[in-house]
């Protein structure tokens, strides 16, 4: 009996260690399927948005650049305007649409750039030869030679005629379908090369460029004879294909001539004027 008793006592001990071993048991699995539960929400809340895949560059299409003014309009005819326009040959061609007197812009920003480069410069020269009092807007004095720069500041568009001698002028962007025909300014400043020669004394290295300064739009006829604004710096440091050598004593005593004469014709801008209307008559 005391026996069956003991054995009774020994089962009731181990079911109740077992009890509160399973109860544990379930205590722990529960606090660490809660903790796992807590510690998902908390790191998805917290988590970097994805990555957004890189833009492929094989699918991009590059944005059309905006025209350039300084770039040859391939449409621009060189030839006369039609048959029904409005045209009118002025004296030379506008800035805009109104015949009026242009300002200086286009003279002060190159002389700003010749002023930049540092070789000996004159402006607003007038020089008289043989044909007649003549004002060139820049002459400047380089190791190879002289250059002579007609500057012109344009609008619009301009292209070239059948005529050699002239150009012509249009608005069409602006609505307007009259035409202007004007002095081809390249032979304007071929009558100024001629002028340099005579005062000068030197038969060569006399260099003609025209300049435009304004933002008129051109045909390839055109750009090719022309030199824009920006351009002009690197256009004067290169010595020209064409370029014979000079000795420095014959460039120094025919730009001291050149000067000389600028200095004794100061002041003669009205005669000028008055001859040139006289001519238009």
């Amino acid at each position: 009996m005391p026996a069956f008793i003991a054995i009774l006592v020994s089962i009731y001990v181990i079911y109740n260690y077992l009890n509160e071993i399973i109860e544990l048991s379930l205590i722990v699995f529960i606090g660490f399927v809660a903790y796992k539960m807590l510690t998902g929400s908390s790191a998805k809340q917290s988590a970097p948005p994805p990555r957004q895949p890189s833009p492929s560059y094989t699918s991009y299409t590059p944005r059309p650049a905006p025209e350039s003014a300084e770039e040859p309009l391939p449409d621009l005819r060189d030839d006369e305007p039609p048959e029904d326009a409005a045209v009118s040959t002025v004296a030379d061609a506008f800035e805009d649409e109104r015949p009026c007197a242009k300002g200086l812009e286009g003279e002060t920003r190159v002389n700003r750039i010749l002023k930049n480069i540092g070789r000996p410069y004159l402006s607003n020269v007038y020089l008289e030869d043989d044909k007649g009092l003549t004002q060139i807007d820049h002459l400047v004095k380089m190791n190879w030679g002289i250059v002579v720069i007609e500057t012109k500041t344009y609008g619009g568009f301009i292209s070239g005629t059948k005529n050699p001698s002239q150009w012509k002028q249009s608005f069409k962007k602006f609505g307007s379908g009259k035409y202007y025909l004007f002095q081809n300014p390249i032979r304007q400043n071929y009558r100024h090369v001629c002028a340099v020669q005579h005062i000068s004394g030197l038969g060569g290295n006399i260099f003609p460029r025209v300049v435009l300064a304004g933002d008129a739009r051109t045909s390839f006829f055109i750009h090719k004879q022309i030199i824009r604004l920006r351009r002009l710096q690197s256009e004067l440091s290169q010595r020209p294909n064409d370029a014979s050598y000079i000795p420095y004593e014959d460039l120094d005593a025919a730009w001291n001539r050149l000067k000389q004469q600028a200095k004794t014709n100061k002041g003669r801008e009205q005669e000028h004027l008055a001859s040139l209307q006289a001519r238009s008559v």
